[in-house]
């Protein structure tokens, strides 16, 4: 599975950084940067390995094919996540009765045709803003990524 496979390289780079740490080949501060970059890439992988798993499972769909036909396949998807840009395929379906266009995991998970930023990074931003002004909460932000 690829999400086995995924995650043991990622646990295998981060104990490889900390036998680094201990050796002295690097300082906790590397290691912490260091760390934050594998995280956040595994969290990317595991909700792109999500999304598009969905998509599948829409794709495949009995109710799906009654009622929805395929337009294309495999259009990206990018969005800013706390994990940093994602970018995931879907499928871009028509309603045969209504004749309506979407996207039916953009519809499942939430996200508008138009958006670029995830509700939680949203979410984290507008927190963040109000505690301070909002470029000082996005520059925080971004400097987390």
């Amino acid at each position: 599975m690829d999400l086995v496979r995924s995650a043991e390289e990622k646990i295998l780079s981060v104990v490889n950084e900390i036998s680094k740490i201990f050796e002295g080949a690097i300082d906790y501060l590397t290691f912490e940067v260091r760390l934050k970059k594998e995280l956040d890439s595994f969290g990317r992988d595991l909700l792109q390995l999500v999304l598009e798993t969905l998509e599948e499972k829409i794709h495949e769909s009995e109710e799906r094919k009654r009622e929805w036909k395929v337009v294309r396949r495999r259009d990206q998807k990018a969005i800013l996540t706390p994990f940093g840009q994602l970018t995931y395929e879907r499928s871009y379906y028509q309603h045969k009765e209504s004749k309506k266009y979407a996207y039916l995991v953009d519809e499942q998970i939430g996200v508008t045709p138009h958006a670029r930023v995830g509700h939680n990074l949203k979410a984290a931003l507008l927190k963040a803003s109000s505690k301070m002004s909002y470029e000082e909460a996005t520059v925080q932000e971004s400097s987390y990524n």
